[in-house]
């Protein structure tokens, strides 16, 4: 019987098709881990590379509808739209990564990576032409060419900022007019007793009053310091002291012409300043308009304050109706293009006769009415108009309504006999001389005429007269520092006649004057729009504040469309890059799976030489002697 052979070097040279596999020289093991460890590596940097495509822009676009959520947390998704856009194309893209770039795909990678550059080229380039070329279109037509498509594209986040700023505006306005409940008007905070020269006294109400002594025993460089820090610790609460201090006490007869600017220490325009701060604490405490800044006043808000959000609704249909739709002038179109707001053109659409929708009725008693039916009436907190009418009825019941105490007490109950009409919400009222609705908390439902300014939202400066260094800027703030005492001794008489002139002028509308002397020692000389007085905003910041919901997910979409067009490239140069890493892992693992085939061979045939050599140890030897009998015959034996 024959040996068996040795092992065979062919079976470790030689791959299982009988190729010769080149002479290995090293060790099999750490050259296998190796290539495993260097193909994972590549693998996982094209992994990290294809997320890259999109999650940069993710990141971006959340960064903007966190701050959007934050301003007005109010709006739900909504801010978040544009960030789901780029998380539902990235989701495109990834399911068309798992799908092309299988490992088990008979395409190379290359003619992979082709394809994944092309379908995220259409995601990004597609859809940012879209924005680019067709929204600046519909965002025009949709804002009635309020908003214009560069105002998004290049301002978005500047945008989110104003419109946050202009629902702010809207709620300081409204409680500071007294529409969210007289008490926190700025009409009732400033009332104050005056001296026998107009000077100002004690305030009525008592934390007015001890919180202005409070900011007036400081020096006006300390009192300017508190400012200064408000700014920097509170912005909100600095822009509700700018709003006041600029919107009331500057418009408000009794302080436009404090100030002494030839004083040092100008202990008159400390007073005037002490009363914004007091009063900005007043309502911080007190009023809900932190509140409300959290929680919205829009239908579109998650949970609307009822009282504002149907102010809102109320006074913006009135504004629509009696104003802008009532202005058939190309005028007003040409007053909202940048340069063109003109004197000329406010004037002329201030005398412009304009048609007004809300119409009165007659009583049986041929008493004139305004009905809710086919009427828009604008609600305001009319302390003058309630006086006026209610006043001589309560003081008959023997209530002087000038003292809180007995105005306390004869508004407790809002069925009393006064108030003899009820609304479609059961709500008691009585009609005033001129045929508004006044209720017991001091609102008073009225028809209204609209200017141009109105319109607008904003007054117009017409000159400033620097006093400092006019030679007769003495002579003249004598004459404004002595305007209050003039005024209050021939019984108002000027600014009657002025504001019936200018009534008469603008054909019932109400439009003011504003003088003052501002806080360098300038007379400023002012056109005065209702908006702050009535607590509405210009009809095109309205407009925005009834949609912001809508313009808040335009925000952040459009932003979308600049960061596709920074990253489109930049993502190519990903995929492309994530290409040539799988194409090295690819290339690591062929080695991998050489150093893996010959160490398997190596085991195959040091298994091999083992089973051979045991068989040898058991096989039959060749001998010249006589034979060995055979097993099998052992046992027949």
């Amino acid at each position: 019987m024959e040996k068996f052979k040795p092992i065979e070097e062919d079976y470790i040279t030689k791959d299982a098709a009988g190729n010769v596999v080149p002479p290995f020289e090293g060790d099999e093991k750490k050259d296998k881990k190796a290539a495993v460890k260097t193909s994972t590596g590549y693998t996982v940097f094209a992994t990290i590379l294809y997320v890259l495509t999109f999650m940069p822009i993710a990141g971006v676009t959340l960064v903007l509808a966190l701050k959007t959520h934050e301003l007005m947390p109010y709006y739900g998704i909504w801010p978040f739209i544009g960030t789901i856009v780029v998380g539902v194309f990235a989701l495109i893209f990834y399911l068309c990564v798992l799908l092309i770039a299988r490992s088990h795909s008979k395409k190379s990678i290359m003619s992979q990576t082709a394809k994944l550059a092309l379908i995220y080229t259409v995601l990004t380039t597609v859809f940012s032409l879209a924005i680019t070329y067709a929204f600046p279109d519909a965002i025009s037509w949709a804002t009635q060419n309020t908003i214009h498509g560069e105002d998004v594209l290049y301002n978005g986040e500047k945008m989110v900022e104003q419109n946050a700023r202009l629902e702010r505006e809207y709620i300081m306005y409204n409680i500071l007019n007294g529409n969210l409940g007289g008490q926190f008007s700025y009409h009732d905070l400033s009332a104050h007793e005056e001296g026998s020269y107009g000077e100002i006294l004690d305030y009525k109400v008592d934390e007015i009053n001890d919180s202005v002594e409070k900011y007036k025993a400081l020096t006006i460089n300390k009192l300017n310091s508190t400012i200064d820090t408000l700014k920097d610790t509170d912005p909100y609460k600095y822009e509700m002291y700018e709003l006041v201090y600029k919107q009331y006490v500057l418009n408000d007869f009794d302080y436009a012409f404090l100030g002494d600017f030839t004083e040092a220490d100008r202990i008159d325009v400390r007073e005037r300043q002490a009363l914004a701060l007091a009063i900005v604490d007043y309502e911080y405490k007190h009023s809900r308009y932190l509140e409300i800044v959290e929680r919205g006043f829009t239908n579109n808000a998650k949970d609307p304050d009822p009282e504002l959000n149907e102010i809102f609704n109320r006074n913006f249909n009135s504004f629509n109706q009696d104003g802008y739709l009532a202005f058939d002038d190309e005028h007003l179109l040409l007053a909202q293009v940048e340069g063109r707001m003109t004197i000329p053109v406010v004037i002329h659409l201030i005398l412009d006769d304009i048609y007004q929708y809300t119409q009165p009725s007659w009583d049986d008693s041929d008493q004139i009415i305004y009905q809710d039916e086919n009427n828009f009436l604008y609600e305001i907190y009319d302390p003058d108009t309630f006086q006026a009418t209610v006043g001589p009825l309560a003081l008959a019941a023997g209530y002087d309504l000038e003292d809180p105490n007995d105005r306390a007490e004869f508004l407790a109950d809002e069925d009393h006999e006064v108030f003899t009409e009820q609304d479609a919400d059961g709500k008691y009222f009585i009609y005033s001389e001129a045929g508004w609705r006044v209720y017991p908390s001091g609102k008073v439902l009225r028809p209204m005429k609209w200017v141009v300014l109105d319109m607008l939202g904003e007054g117009m400066a017409l000159t400033t007269i620097d006093l400092a260094s006019s030679d007769i800027g003495s002579i003249v703030a004598t004459v404004l520092g002595a305007m209050p005492d003039i005024v209050d001794a021939v019984g108002g008489l000027l600014t009657d006649d002025l504001g019936k002139v200018l009534n008469a002028a603008t054909h019932g509308a109400s439009l003011g004057i504003g003088l003052c002397i501002n806080d360098q020692g300038g007379l400023e000389i002012n056109i005065l729009s209702n908006n702050v007085k009535y607590g509405m905003l210009g009809y095109m910041q309205a407009s925005w504040v009834q949609s912001d919901h809508l313009l808040m997910a335009v925000y952040n979409v459009v932003s979308v469309r600049n960061w596709f067009a920074i990253f489109g490239a930049l993502g190519v140069l990903l995929i492309v890059g994530a290409g040539v890493l799988r194409d090295c892992a690819k290339k690591v693992r062929q080695d991998g799976y050489k150093a893996i085939d010959r160490l398997n061979r190596r085991k195959a045939g040091k298994h091999k030489a083992e089973a051979d050599a045991e068989a040898e140890t058991l096989a039959p030897v060749e001998s010249t002697d006589e034979a060995a009998p055979a097993v099998d015959e052992l046992f027949t034996m």
